[in-house]
């Protein structure tokens, strides 16, 4: 292999790094986003399951249901399916 040859195999080589590098860092990046998003996902679910949570002890207190709408920051029609589930 003479020098030509063997600086084109070097940047052919170095390219190939390269592109396996961001791919590796692209990945990694997804992942974290991925995680991320997944987290607050989660958060918004566990507030949610916490306001029917305290909407439906809030209704069997025997509060009027859009007293329990304004608390909870729930809609009336949510409120509305909790009291059917629960019968």
């Amino acid at each position: 292999m003479d020098e030509k040859e063997w600086e084109l195999y070097q940047s052919r080589k170095m390219t190939e790094i390269d592109y396996n590098s961001g791919i590796a860092s692209a990945r990694e990046e997804g992942r974290e986003e991925g995680e991320k998003v997944g987290i607050e996902k989660g958060e918004r679910k566990g507030k949610k399951e916490a306001k029917i949570q305290i909407a439906k002890k809030l209704i069997e207190s025997g509060m009027e249901l859009e007293k329990v709408a304004q608390v909870t920051g729930l809609s009336e029609n949510e409120i509305k399916e909790i009291t059917t589930k629960e019968n």
